[in-house]
């Protein structure tokens, strides 16, 4: 005290002060520290000490949040806080200590394990004597688990409210799997649900983000074998590192890669012990999977299958109210329920109406019931039905009876059973009015016996049959269950119910079998025709499922129509044939043609057609064809060298010889028939004249039984091909006639200049006259410069005569009489008038009236002029003048004659035309199928030879002969090529796009190839047309041939770089073919046969081609046909004749 005192005399009482007050701090210092280790060991949350500006640490006690730690510490920022929390952090207590005030947040923080948690942190400042803040003193609680529960309940509210309204199965995966990976930032988010046999799981509708979508059905196999134990667990599974977790195998890593999966997680959901659906969550990197990642994914997938569970509760049950109000509102029974009515002392009495369906009224006849009791509508009801009613209601027994009504007048089939509890007395009611049943059973019996009456009595074969299957599910047999009378006639088969077909014919084609299991299981009847080869018949058939599918039983109703079939065979023959001859030019080609297909028709070995002369000893004309390829028959042969003696008197005699086996018939020569190898034939002559002309006849080398069908096909295949062959001799003698008719024509055309003659030919309808060139020379006009019409002509009568002129040629159109008169014209180039002689007669009367008048006008100028020398020598020239005029008429009427000929023939040329090109067609379909059929399998045969060809030669040890395997090498590359052209080839003679796909198919097929062929760039374009038209085969053909041939001419003349096609339908079908070559000038005038032929095609269908080019900017060729008469969507135009 002594020193303190001293100290203070010398220094002043502020040093005392200063003294005073440190010993105070410092006592209270001491004091504040102790309340901090108390106040520290005392809480149980963090406590923490910072000095004032939060710059260093210098306590802390973490209480197993974070590391406890004495030492002042100027890291602590970066130590205890994440990153991404520290500004928020620092501009809290910045502006604690800017205030001085209390700091108070919510953070995270980086616990002891690493993780991250929160804590609500709250310092006080503590200040100096001064005021300043000398350090802060803090606390903080974890609320890791509150902040953890309230993102949880965030979170699963807002996947609720997501959910809530949704009833769609995919929009509520969809919705959940966006939600949860939005939450977890994931790439994908996956909710597969499990296929009821558990090997596959199917997703429809996921999240994904930045990374492909996954395929909506994945194998269950497809997992590695950790992640499958997992599932039949039902464990979750976790992987941070799919490159770093060693249940991971390299395979399955592989597999992680290819779809950008890194670190996942897989969460199986079992009901019922069976996997349902695995929920799967994403990352393209690896990832640290928190606690609460995984159970908000548990979460979500237990939420995710509760919505769809009840999402499709609730449309079932929304489904099965609908079925259940319009089965009731629908349904033909009546249907009722009612509430039993009871009297005081418990008795039942009535029954009140409490619903009824629309039903009710039609089966009872009772409208209006609800509310009301039974007895109120039919006071007279029976006791009975009371009784009823109140026994299903009191024992809850359901009654199944048929009672009926003397007051309702009718009979019910009821069903009546309680509904609710039994205190309610509530019975339901279903029944059906009965009474035309009951009234109807009483003919059922007589109906059954007329249904057997008639099932055994119908013409039609019928049979139940029970399909039978091999352990494959193939139809292999069937068993007959029943059949009628006309059975066995119709088959031949007898004794047949109870056994399989197979045991009566093993060798069935299995077509039938194949045929009635499709109706057994597909339960879709079926018309059809086939063949039952073994059974030697056709049969047209109509089979129907009877019963259920299990059943697998099947009617047949059929006819035996073999008969049917050989004639319509037969007719097809004469198609063939007529085709055949209708292009006839050379004769002996063609009847050798015919023969072949008249043999290839009765499979026969020798087919014969020989012409006889008129002269009996005349020359034969033989046309054989054999099946063997041999000619039986040297050209110069007899008929006695072919047929015995007593055949050929038959033949003379018109008589068919029929011979089944010419061993067995007294009325051949066996031995004659041997030499030839003749075991049986027909022998068909052709009368003319009472001559034998013509001669058909078929041979066989075994016996043989000739239907009369057969005869007669015969007979009319002579007659038809005799018939064409006279035809083709009288076309023949018709074309020489057409020749004479142009030489007539040229010596009339000289005949009529040399004498200065003008010719007219007038057209009344559409009034269009024809003249020659001496017409127009009397007129003083160039040749083909006027209209050439009559009232052009009148123009130049002269105005005086000109009434005169018209009234006599309309007389005599009027009159069908003859126009004579003289009249003067003037004409057109010098005005001169010059008097002239006209001459007309009728050539044509149509409906009564004359459509056209030809004649002859001449000048009669100098006659005019020179009247008095005329008149002196008028007897002489009177009569010259009448002869020309008579030679004139008579020339004029052999004009007229040849002219109607010309006519005749040029529609006879058209018939030709129109038959050549459908020849031409078929000839192209028969190569075609000829190259596929034969030709590219020999060639395929060749190729497998050579393949053992070689394999011989190795097994010989030639194997090293390198010559010998070049060799084989290039005659098989040789081989494929020709297979390659054969095939190319039968495509080019008759695509069959054409005949199956129509033709917009076909022509962007052939586009498309021709283009690749020539290298040239070809566009296409079809939008105009409609989808699914086909036009009549004839069109179609037409049209296909006339774009291959503009094709061809743009490759040899156009030098295009480009094609465009567009085809369009509507009134007219529209073809364009367009090309950027270098044109050509004139088209309508050249003369290329290709056009030429283009124009013909499209003349016979009624279309039009029109050329458009202009040299050095390209070609446009554009066909237009008229839709009507070739458009047919649903089936092909029958009987055409130019498609197979």
């Amino acid at each position: 005290m002594r020193d303190f005192r001293g100290m203070e005399e010398s220094s002043g009482r502020p040093v005392r002060r200063r003294i005073s007050r440190a010993v105070r701090t410092d006592a209270e210092l001491r004091v504040t520290e102790d309340r901090f280790r108390d106040f520290v060991t005392a809480t149980s949350e963090m406590v923490y000490q910072l000095n004032g500006d939060w710059s260093v640490l210098l306590h802390v006690k973490g209480k197993r949040l974070i590391p406890d730690t004495n030492e002042p510490r100027g890291d602590w920022l970066e130590a205890y806080i994440p990153e991404d929390e520290r500004p928020r952090l620092v501009a809290a207590y910045q502006e604690a200590i800017a205030g001085k005030k209390v700091f108070a947040l919510e953070h995270r923080v980086i616990r002891k394990d690493g993780t991250e948690g929160w804590v609500s942190s709250r310092a006080l400042p503590i200040l100096d004597g001064e005021g300043n803040i000398s350090s802060w003193l803090g606390s903080a609680a974890d609320i890791t688990e509150t902040k953890t529960y309230a993102r949880r309940q965030k979170y699963l509210l807002y996947l609720s409210d997501e959910l809530r309204n949704l009833a769609d199965p995919v929009a509520i995966r969809t919705v959940a799997m966006r939600v949860l990976g939005e939450h977890l930032h994931a790439t994908r988010a996956l909710y597969f649900e499990a296929e009821p046999n558990g090997e596959w799981l199917m997703t429809i509708g996921g999240y994904t983000h930045g990374v492909p979508t996954m395929k909506e059905r994945v194998r269950m196999d497809d997992f590695g074998e950790h992640i499958r134990r997992s599932f039949r667990e039902g464990k979750t599974l976790v992987v941070e590192d799919v490159s770093r977790d060693k249940r991971v195998s390299a395979e399955e890593l592989k597999a992680y890669e290819g779809i950008e999966v890194r670190a996942h997680i897989a969460i199986p959901l079992t009901k019922a012990g069976r996997i349902v659906a695995v929920l799967g969550i994403h990352q393209e990197r690896p990832h640290h999977w928190t606690a609460e990642d995984v159970e908000l994914s548990e979460a979500t997938a237990e939420r995710t299958w509760a919505a769809l569970e009840q999402a499709r509760a609730e449309t079932s049950l929304r489904k099965s109210e609908e079925k259940y109000r319009t089965l009731f509102n629908s349904m033909d029974e009546g249907f009722c329920i009612i509430r039993m009515v009871y009297d005081d002392d418990g008795n039942a009495i009535d029954w009140r109406f409490l619903e009824t369906n629309p039903g009710f009224h039609k089966h009872t006849g009772m409208p209006g019931c609800v509310g009301r009791t039974m007895r109120e509508i039919v006071p007279d009801i029976e006791r009975k039905w009371v009784d009823i009613y109140h026994r299903v209601a009191v024992t809850g027994e359901s009654l199944r009876f048929e009672e009926s009504s003397a007051p309702l007048h009718r009979t019910f089939d009821l069903y009546a059973f309680r509904v609710g509890e039994p205190q309610e007395r509530k019975v339901a009611v279903l029944f059906t009015n009965i009474t035309a049943r009951r009234r109807a059973e009483v003919a059922l019996a007589e109906s059954e016996k007329n249904y057997q009456f008639l099932f055994d009595s119908i013409d039609e074969g019928f049979c139940t049959i029970e399909m039978l299957f091999d352990g494959s599910g193939k139809a292999c047999d069937y068993r007959f269950l029943q059949v009628n009378a006309a059975f066995e006639r119709q088959t031949g088969l007898a004794d047949v119910v109870g056994r399989r077909v197979r045991e009566f014919v093993p060798e069935h084609e299995d077509e039938w079998f194949f045929t009635f299991g499709e109706v057994a299981q597909t339960g879709d009847s079926v018309r059809f025709e086939n063949e039952a080869s073994k059974l030697g018949r056709y049969f047209d058939v109509y089979a129907f499922r009877i019963g259920e599918p299990e059943d697998r039983r099947v009617g047949v109703l059929f006819r035996d129509v073999a008969e049917r079939k050989r004639h319509e065979l037969g007719q097809e023959l004469l198609v063939k044939v007529v085709d055949s001859l209708a292009d006839l030019e050379n004769v002996g080609e063609t009847l050798q043609k015919i023969a072949e297909k008249v043999g290839g028709h009765f499979s026969v070995e020798h087919c014969m057609l020989v012409e006889l002369s008129k002269d009996p000893e005349g020359e034969l004309v033989f046309h054989v064809w054999d099946g063997e390829g041999r000619m039986p028959l040297a050209p110069n042969s007899k008929l006695e060298d072919f047929l015995a003696t007593e055949q050929v008197r038959a033949c003379h005699a018109g008589e068919t010889t029929v011979v089944e086996d010419t061993r067995a018939d007294a009325r051949v020569s066996a031995e004659h028939y041997e030499k030839v190898g003749i075991r049986s034939f027909i022998a068909t002559p052709l009368m003319r004249d009472d001559r034998c002309r013509f001669l058909l006849v078929v041979t066989d080398h075994k016996v043989r039984h000739w239907s009369s069908d057969e005869s007669e096909l015969l007979q009319e295949l002579a007659e038809r091909i005799w018939n064409r062959l006279e035809r083709a001799r009288a076309e023949e003698a018709l074309r020489a006639a057409e020749e004479d008719v142009r030489g007539s024509e040229e010596r009339l055309r000289i005949a009529l200049e040399s004498a200065g003659m003008a010719a007219w030919d007038w057209v009344v309808d559409g009034d269009t006259v024809m003249w020659n060139e001496g017409h127009y020379r009397i007129l003083g006009l160039e040749p083909g410069s006027g209209r050439e019409s009559c009232a052009f002509f009148l123009e130049f009568v002269y105005p005086e005569d000109r009434e005169e002129v018209s009234a006599g040629l309309y007389k005599a159109l009027e009159d069908g009489t003859r126009f004579e008169a003289e009249f003067r014209i003037v004409r057109h180039d010098t005005g001169e008038v010059r008097w002239m002689s006209g001459f007309g007669r009728p050539l044509e009367v149509r409906d009564g009236r004359t459509a056209r008048l030809t004649g002859v006008m001449y000048d009669v100028t100098e006659r005019k002029l020179m009247t008095d020398t005329l008149r002196k020598a008028h007897g002489k020239l009177e009569t010259r003048v009448q002869e020309r005029t008579r030679e004139l008429s008579n020339a004029l009427d052999r004009l007229t004659e040849e002219s109607a000929g010309r006519e005749r023939l040029e529609e006879e040329r058209h018939d030709l035309l129109e038959r050549l090109v459908v020849s031409q067609e078929e000839e192209r379909t028969r190569i075609s199928r000829e190259l596929h059929d034969n030709l590219s399998q020999h060639m395929v045969a060749v190729k497998m030879g050579l393949g053992a060809v070689e394999k011989e030669i190795r097994t010989m040890g030639r194997g090293n002969d390198v010559n010998l395997a070049a060799g084989l090498a290039e005659l098989s590359r040789r081989v494929d090529g020709l297979i390659d052209a054969a095939h190319r080839q039968a495509w080019e003679l008759r695509p069959s796009e054409l005949d199956h796909l129509g033709l917009e198919v076909a022509l962007r097929h052939y586009a498309q190839v021709w283009g690749q062929q020539c290298g040239m760039r070809v566009e296409w374009d079809s939008a105009g047309w409609d989808e699914g038209l086909r036009l009549s085969a004839q069109a179609e053909i037409h049209l296909y041939r006339v774009v291959q041939e503009a094709l061809n001419n743009v490759v040899r003349h156009a030098e295009a770089g480009k094609v465009t096609l567009t085809l369009e339908s509507g009134d007219e079908v529209v073809l364009t073919v367009e090309d950027d070559g270098k044109g050509f000038t004139n088209p309508e005038g050249s003369g290329r046969l290709g056009l030429i032929g283009m124009r013909e095609r499209m003349t016979l269908l009624g279309g039009e081609l029109e050329v458009d080019s202009v040299r050095g900017r390209g070609s446009r060729i554009t066909l237009r046909l008229p839709m009507a008469g070739y458009a047919d969507p649903r089936v092909r135009a029958p009987g055409d004749g130019l498609r197979e």
